[in-house]
């Protein structure tokens, strides 16, 4: 297993989904970074972003308060690469769902361009650290959209999940 301090990387990932699915590392790579370069682009047009039950991203400037599904992120992004909306859903679930199993187990997780979060373990609880990519920031600076700053919030239902773990 690939890991770079403790953070298993986005290539493993790939691999691992790749092979779970039956489809190919180039196919799920590309859903995976054009999902994740959809995310971006929607919070910096101040759209909040959530990923599954784990976390969701925030600009200071909400010019919409309207919550999208993931089924909904997925579809547009089957339609920019000309694939099947279902095979999208199912890849960019699978990685986030990975993602959160690592955060539950007390790994740190990227999401790759938007943030990495490293749980800390005190006591018998754990506190979630999150900082936000500085491709967001720079990218946030070069558009000088009225969007200034994007901030990472912890759902409660993964600190239950971790509680219990």
């Amino acid at each position: 297993m690939c890991e770079t301090n403790g953070k298993i990387v986005l290539s493993q990932k790939v691999q691992n989904i790749a092979e779970s699915l039956d489809l190919s590392k180039d196919m799920v790579r590309n859903i995976l970074l054009n999902y994740i370069a959809y995310c971006r682009t929607m919070l910096i047009h101040g759209k909040r972003i959530e990923f599954l039950d784990m976390l969701y991203m925030c600009p200071d400037i909400l010019f919409d308060d309207y919550r999208t599904t993931l089924a909904y992120e997925c579809k547009h992004v089957a339609d920019e690469l000309h694939l099947p909306q279902h095979t999208v859903y199912v890849v960019v679930k699978a990685y986030l769902e990975d993602l959160e199993a690592d955060l539950i187990a007390g790994r740190p997780i990227e999401l790759r361009g938007l943030v990495a979060i490293k749980p800390v373990k005190k006591d018998n609880s754990y506190t979630i650290h999150s900082v936000t990519s500085p491709m967001v920031k720079k990218e946030i600076q070069d558009r000088q959209t009225v969007v200034q700053n994007v901030r990472c919030f912890t759902q409660k239902a993964l600190k239950t999940k971790m509680a219990l773990a």
